[in-house]
């Protein structure tokens, strides 16, 4: 565990997984949040010695963590949509916003 600002680590913000998180739902596939999580983190670029990094006394994993609110606020917005619990796939709405930003997106 560590108490270092993780940003400066090298982790990015949770905004800057909402691309990697919609490129890899983009297949259509069902995915399961563990799995989404895990391909967001291989898309992003993020290594492991970076994804095994945890916040303070949560023992919360800062890369993993900071993807579930990528998924959270793209699920909110419906780009991403929950099948059923613990899965969830791109919408429509999800897939017109890659087409429209093709290469990535600011946090604005």
């Amino acid at each position: 565990m560590t108490d270092l600002n993780v940003t400066e680590l090298g982790i990015p913000q949770w905004w800057q997984f909402m691309y990697p998180l919609l490129q890899v739902a983009a297949d259509g596939r069902e995915w399961a949040r563990r799995d989404l999580y895990s391909a967001a983190l291989d898309r992003a670029g993020v290594p492991e010695d970076l994804r095994l990094i945890q916040y303070g006394p949560s023992g919360n994993y800062a890369a993993e963590n900071r993807v579930g609110w990528a998924k959270s606020a793209s699920t909110r917005v419906r780009l991403l949509e929950s099948v059923r619990r613990g899965v969830f796939r791109i919408t429509n709405a999800g897939r017109a916003f890659l087409a429209d930003h093709p290469y990535e997106f600011k946090q604005s």
